[in-house]
């Protein structure tokens, strides 16, 4: 056998490629000898005598010229070894020094590496080390898309064929741009300090103290964006897979921490964003499971799944927390209502956000659970708020379940409660205000009684059939009290239905009927209709009339406008004891009031919270004047 085929086939482990060529450019110098004690018949011993021989082996190789590689590239450079079989089979090194440079580099293994991490050329430079006998001190420099260096200690592993050790290691890179299946990497660093065990096919290494990488900017699915990523890493191993004929493969696992300076996606408020846990990440799965924090107050518990065909899972669990000192959920989630404000109570969530592969519609599943919420919607007080609701997003398609809502007071300037609400909402994200409303149980507790609506549905983009509004058990006493008019009192029992029309134009009321369950008193008495009185005797009568009416029937008419105008037709029957001996009276009162102006006036007093009246006035002032 020739002496270069023993040798390709000695080399042959320890490089990608499981061939060698056997000429040397003019210039290059090969110098092969070994000892007497090789076995072998002829002046060459072959590949077996080689495999089964004890002695020494000596290899010299000079290349001041590019040497093709088949499968790898283009070789120059120095190398000297000096081995010694140990045992049959086994050849240890004993001196390996060299500096060797492979440039034009081609092949299979290459085009296996993402685009962003194939280098141009390598250069390894190998030098005796004391540490260990046989041991040498690598440095590695890799040139291209990325520029990588290995500096560490390698050393042969005693009684396993071809396996190094790893010590005193440190890997550096910088990667301009990185592109992987739904991700996109800019400006990156790494710095990890290792140790560990390579192998003909594999290397299994382990993260000393230290090893961090940054990222200038990351883009993935969804327009999801972050910037001035940051990430350390505790007792975190690293395995690399380069068996030949198999692809190349990367995998990390240890306890990690990682900051965001910016966070961007569409459902997220632009936040500071940090996570300390476990991270396990390879070329076709990454995965995290620990704690997240934010810089809007949020803390949750979250497990983060990204595939290498795209998709995206991520679940988060937040504890109960008290809103006393803040809404975390507010002040990170884009879609938190601008009018609703919490600053009291408990509230925990959990959220499920899926990414299919390719076009498939995103899924989200988020649940609140809230006990004893105060705060403010829009223009109203919430106080006592007790229940449960699931939000479900399916592509474009929005779902919101309310198995059990209960509001122990409501304040839009007038006390109301408690409500009871059971029922869901769903509508599409590009017309989330025109879907449909269904409900099981509505009924609110008001003036001493109580409203109701049986089971039904609202399309709010259209006209619906009017749903009857059932009033029952109503004090009269409680509805002038809450009247802001001087002088008006009065008892009773009030009943009735109110037929809602509800579309896209608002809520309407045609022909109500309301009426007084048994016989009551009313009384008006005020220094204003007493002066006109004076000098209207019609006036004057009605005044006395109405100073102490016993009604015996009571009952109106109930229409409410889309403008907000309510109109009463009231028809009254009774008397005053002291008006003509208590002779009999009908009476029929139109009566006008415009319910909005009617609560703005009620929320500019005190009877709501500051929040309340600020937004009134804000408002006002930006309402435009009215037409001449």
């Amino acid at each position: 056998m020739p002496p270069l085929d023993a040798v390709r086939a000695w080399l042959a482990p320890w490089l990608p490629t499981p061939t060698l060529p056997v000429s040397l450019p003019e210039a290059g110098r090969l110098r092969l000898s070994w000892d007497s004690t090789l076995g072998g018949d002829g002046p060459w011993p072959d590949w077996p005598a080689l495999r089964d021989s004890q002695g020494e082996l000596e290899l010299a190789m000079q290349l001041p010229q590019p040497w093709p590689l088949p499968g790898l590239g283009t070789l120059q450079g120095d190398l000297q070894l000096q081995a010694a079989a140990t045992a049959p089979g086994q050849w240890r090194p004993r001196v390996l020094d060299g500096d060797l440079y492979l440039a034009d580099l081609y092949g299979d293994w290459l085009q296996a590496l993402p685009v962003g991490l194939r280098p141009a050329s390598l250069r390894l430079g190998l030098q005796p080390d004391d540490t260990a006998p046989g041991a040498v001190r690598l440095d590695l420099r890799g040139k291209g898309a990325s520029d990588l260096r290995l500096q560490g200690v390698l050393a042969l592993v005693e009684g396993e064929a071809l396996s190094l050790a790893l010590s005193q290691a440190r890997l550096q890179a910088q990667v301009a741009d990185l592109q992987l299946p739904g991700l996109r990497l800019g400006k990156a660093a790494l710095d990890l300090p290792l140790d560990g065990e390579i192998g003909q096919a594999a290397a299994s290494l382990r993260l000393g103290k230290g090893a961090k990488l940054s990222l200038g900017s990351l883009a993935g699915p969804q327009g999801l964006k972050a910037a001035k990523l940051g990430a350390t890493a505790d007792k975190a191993s690293l395995a690399l897979g380069y068996a030949a004929g198999q692809p190349f493969s990367l995998g990390f696992d240890g306890a990690v921490q990682l900051s965001v300076g910016e966070l961007r996606q569409a459902h997220l408020k632009p936040l500071a964003w940090s996570y300390q846990g476990q991270l396990g990440a390879g070329l076709a799965q990454q995965q995290l499971k620990g704690r997240l924090q934010n810089s809007g107050g949020l803390a949750a518990d979250v497990e983060l799944r990204h595939q290498v065909d795209g998709s995206l899972e991520l679940t988060a669990q937040l504890p109960e927390f008290f809103l006393r000192s803040g809404n975390p959920l507010a002040a990170s989630l884009a879609d938190w209502p601008a009018l609703l404000s919490l600053n009291n109570g408990r509230l925990q969530a959990r959220a499920q956000w899926r990414l299919p592969p390719g076009q498939g519609a995103q899924q989200l599943d988020l649940t609140l659970n809230g006990r004893g919420l105060e705060g403010v919607y829009d223009r109203s007080e919430i106080h006592g708020l007790d229940g449960e609701a699931k939000l479900q997003l399916r592509g474009s398609q929005l779902t919101l379940q309310l198995p059990g809502l209960r509001v122990e007071q409501l304040n839009p300037g007038v006390l109301l409660g408690p409500l009871q609400f059971q029922g869901g909402y769903s509508a599409s994200l590009d017309q989330p205000l025109a879907g449909r409303l269904d409900w099981r149980q509505a009924e609110l507790k008001l003036f001493g009684g109580r409203a109701w609506l049986d089971a039904g549905t609202l399309q709010l983009a259209r006209e619906n059939p009017a749903q009857s509004l059932h009033l029952q058990g109503v004090l009269l006493e409680e509805i002038l009290k809450a009247y802001p008019a001087e002088g008006l009192a009065g008892n009773g029992i009030l009943d009735g239905e109110l037929p809602l029309l509800l579309g896209p134009g608002g809520l309407r009321i045609q022909g109500g009927q309301v009426a007084a369950r048994q016989p009551g008193t009313l009384q008006f008495r005020s220094e204003k209709i007493r002066a006109l009185g004076q000098s209207n005797p019609a006036m004057q009568l009605v005044a006395t009339m109405l100073d102490d009416f016993r009604y015996e029937r009571l009952a109106s008419r109930v229409d409410y406008a889309e403008g907000g105008r309510l109109l009463l037709a009231l028809a009254i029957s009774g008397r005053n004891p002291a008006l003509e001996q208590g002779r009999p009276v009908n009476l029929n009162v139109n009566l006008e009031e415009n319910i909005p102006d009617l609560l703005t006036s009620l929320q500019l007093s005190d009877r709501v919270s500051d929040t309340i009246r600020k937004r009134v006035q804000e408002r006002l002032r930006n309402q435009p004047p009215a037409a001449p």
